[in-house]
C-alpha cells in the first residue's frame, strides 16, 4: 500500500441486486474504516448497465454528505459472475471494444482465467463519475481483486468458471487486522465483503 499522504477512499462493490459503498481513511499505511452501505437496486442498474444515473448520483452524493466524505478516490469492483469470463489453455480471440484482466492458474503459464469487461460498460461509470467530479481511480472485478490478495494457486485440471472461483473464496486468510486501526468498527461486515473493498487498493 504506497499511500503517501491521508486520502479517502470509497469502494463500490457493484452486484446484481445491491451496491455496497465501503468508506475508508487511509494515512500512513494505517486504515480506518468509516462507514458501510448497501443500497438494494430494482431497476436503476441492470447486469451492471446504468438505467437512471440520476438515481444513482443521489444514491452517491447522500451517503458522502451523510459520512462527510469529501473527494474520494474511488474504486469499482463488478460481479465477475455479470461479466465475460473463462478459462483457457489456448490462444483466445479478444475483442476490440473489450477490456481484459487476465491471470495464470499454473507455473508453466499455460492455463488462464479471463474477464472482460465492454468498454462502453466502462465509459457509463466513468461518465457517472465525471459528473459527480469523483476520482475515479480503478474500475475491477471480484474474482481478479480476491485472487490478488491471495496470490495462490487455486486451479485444478478441469475445473469450471464456478468451482475455481469457489476455491477462491474458501482459501482466503488474509490478516485484514495488522491494516485496520479500528476493528471493533468492523464487526457487522461480512468476511468476503470486507477483503473485496480492501483489496481494491490495499496494493496500489
Amino acid at each position: 500500500m504506497l499511500f503517501k499522504k491521508s486520502q479517502e477512499v470509497l469502494t463500490i462493490l457493484v452486484e446484481k441486486e445491491k451496491l455496497t459503498f465501503c468508506s475508508w481513511n487511509v494515512s500512513n499505511d494505517k486504515l480506518m474504516f468509516n462507514a458501510v452501505y448497501q443500497y438494494k437496486l430494482e431497476h436503476e442498474i441492470l447486469d451492471l448497465v446504468i438505467f437512471n444515473y440520476n438515481k444513482i448520483e443521489n444514491v452517491i452524493e447522500d451517503f458522502l454528505e451523510q459520512h462527510k466524505i469529501q473527494n474520494p478516490a474511488v474504486y469499482i469492483s463488478f460481479d465477475s459472475s455479470l461479466l465475460d469470463e473463462c478459462i483457457f489453455n489456448f490462444v483466445q480471440d479478444t475483442e476490440d471494444n473489450i477490456n481484459y484482466e487476465q491471470i495464470s492458474l499454473d507455473l508453466q503459464n499455460q492455463t488462464y482465467y479471463r474477464v472482460g469487461i465492454k468498454q462502453v460498460l466502462l465509459f457509463q461509470y466513468q461518465l457517472l463519475f465525471m459528473k459527480l467530479k469523483l476520482n475515479l481511480v480503478k474500475i475491477s472485478s471480484d474474482i481478479i481483486i480476491l485472487f490478488n490478495i491471495n496470490k495462490q494457486n487455486y486451479y485444478k485440471e478441469s475445473l469450471t468458471v464456478g468451482e475455481f472461483k469457489n476455491n477462491i473464496v474458501n482459501s482466503i486468510n488474509f490478516d485484514f487486522e495488522k491494516y485496520i486501526t479500528n476493528n471493533d468498527a468492523i464487526v457487522d461486515l461480512d468476511k468476503l465483503t470486507l477483503i473485496n473493498s480492501l483489496g481494491l487498493f490495499i496494493n496500489e
